[in-house]
């Protein structure tokens, strides 16, 4: 009996061990996919923000709400870049508001004194402010004056 209960749970490990695994690797593309869209969001916003440079197909699916990019006080100095139904939509109602208080913010800030400065900080979730969606923010220095914090559906992170 023992033993027909030993090999149950093995079986039972093993299954669960694969179905974890399988769901983990999904998780690691989809960000790998997420970092890849940033960096071409970030080479769009390099000097102004083109988004004919940005191709809508290949924000469909990923849960993207939208980017903005803010100075060093954590000023917002762009308008909100919506994405919705695969198209760019263009909000100034939060241009100029302050989003330093975001533990993102000061987190990315912090690591000035590191050689990460350039990496992407990711924000615990919470609700936007618009939608009611649980979100993350991702946010990625992008040169010595400007921040790209990018909002993206937390139930694809």
């Amino acid at each position: 009996m023992t033993s027909i209960f030993m090999t149950k749970s093995l079986i039972y490990a093993i299954s669960f061990l694969n179905k974890t695994l399988v769901k983990e690797q999904e998780k690691i593309q989809f960000i790998c996919q997420i970092k890849n869209l940033i960096n071409q969001l970030k080479a769009s916003v390099e000097t102004v923000v083109e988004l004919e440079k940005v191709p809508t197909s290949l924000f469909a699916n990923t849960g993207l709400l939208r980017f903005y990019l803010c100075n060093n006080n954590g000023d917002q100095i762009s308008a909100n870049y919506n994405f919705a139904e695969n198209q760019w939509l263009v909000d100034t109602e939060k241009l100029g508001f302050n989003w330093s208080w975001r533990e993102y913010f000061y987190q990315l800030r912090a690591l000035e004194v590191t050689d990460s400065c350039y990496r992407v900080v990711t924000s615990d979730r919470y609700r936007d402010f618009s939608s009611e969606v649980l979100c993350k923010t991702l946010s990625l220095r992008l040169d010595d004056n400007r921040i790209l914090l990018v909002d993206i559906a937390a139930d694809k992170l």
